[in-house]
């Protein structure tokens, strides 16, 4: 149930002016970045959570990611992130590397027996919402696909309280 008290309203709000004023469109005077802009690409994440991830380069130094997938198996999340380039090889070689730090929303729901408890002291239908701090290492060996790594510290709330929770996984992508 939602709770306007809640410190996930604050971080919500937070996160979405945070993600606008990053996002804003790159000035002309700056170099060029990361390839294209306007880049859309999807693909499948393998790990925690495992599920489909869809990505779309806002400029030369940030995209936005979403994804959903399962956790807690089997449970649903959700998360979206606004990731902004770090560190890149030079763009334009017949292999690069990206190097991506972010900050995103995320929830979910959890379906598991009440028997057993996960992270935040949950049984079957609580649902959960928080932030996270994605570090992304992409790799894109010259073609329209890439592979890469994710791992984002989070923490999660729901009516039983707060707790960290850390996701990690592998991930390859397709130019759309």
């Amino acid at each position: 149930m939602w709770n306007p008290r809640s410190p996930v309203r604050g971080i919500l709000g937070a996160a979405a002016l945070l993600a606008s004023a990053l996002a804003a469109p790159a000035r002309a005077d700056q170099p060029v970045g990361w390839g294209p802009t306007d880049r859309y690409s999807l693909g499948v994440m393998l790990g925690v959570p495992t599920g489909i991830l869809f990505e779309k380069d806002v400029n030369s130094f940030a995209a936005v990611d979403f994804g959903i997938g399962a956790l807690y198996s089997p449970g649903l999340r959700l998360h979206t992130d606004l990731l902004l380039t770090l560190a890149q090889t030079q763009p334009g070689a017949s292999s690069s590397l990206r190097l991506q730090l972010g900050i995103g929303i995320m929830g979910g729901l959890l379906v598991r027996p009440c028997g057993g408890q996960d992270a935040l002291g949950n049984c079957s239908g609580d649902d959960y919402t928080g932030a996270r701090l994605p570090v992304v290492v992409e790799w894109w060996p010259g073609s329209p696909f890439c592979l890469g790594l994710e791992v984002a510290p989070a923490i999660g709330f729901n009516r039983t309280g707060a707790a960290a929770l850390l996701d990690a996984f592998l991930f390859t992508r397709v130019v759309l």
